[in-house]
C-alpha cells in the first residue's frame, strides 16, 4: 500500500503543478491547476463547498491558532506552499 500511495502522491503533484497549455478556441486561462484552484479569476464562480466538521478537533484547533492572514483564499495558498514545499512554520518571532 505504500508504494501505491507514493505512486499516487508523485501523480497528484505532477499534475497540480504541470502548465496548462492553450488550445484552439479555449477562452479558460494559461495557469497551473493549483494556481487555478487557490488563486482563480476575479471573475470565477465560486463552487467551493465549506466542509465542517471533517477534521478531529484537536486538529482542527491547530488549524485556526495558526492563522496568520485574515483573507481564506491567501492562507489556502500559503498552507499549500508550505506543504508544497516542506516549509515549517518558525518555532520562535
Amino acid at each position: 500500500m505504500g508504494l501505491i500511495q507514493q505512486d499516487l502522491n508523485k501523480i497528484i503533484l505532477e499534475w497540480n503543478t504541470h502548465r496548462i497549455r492553450p488550445s484552439a478556441g479555449a477562452s479558460g486561462p494559461v495557469v497551473i491547476p493549483d494556481q487555478l484552484y487557490f488563486l482563480p479569476p476575479e471573475n470565477a464562480q465560486n463552487c467551493l463547498t465549506p466542509m465542517r466538521g471533517c477534521l478531529p478537533p484537536e486538529i482542527a484547533q491547530q488549524f485556526q491558532d495558526s492563522r496568520l492572514c485574515k483573507d481564506e483564499v491567501l492562507m489556502q495558498y500559503f498552507l499549500y506552499l508550505c506543504q508544497f514545499h516542506g516549509w515549517t512554520a518558525p518555532v520562535s518571532s
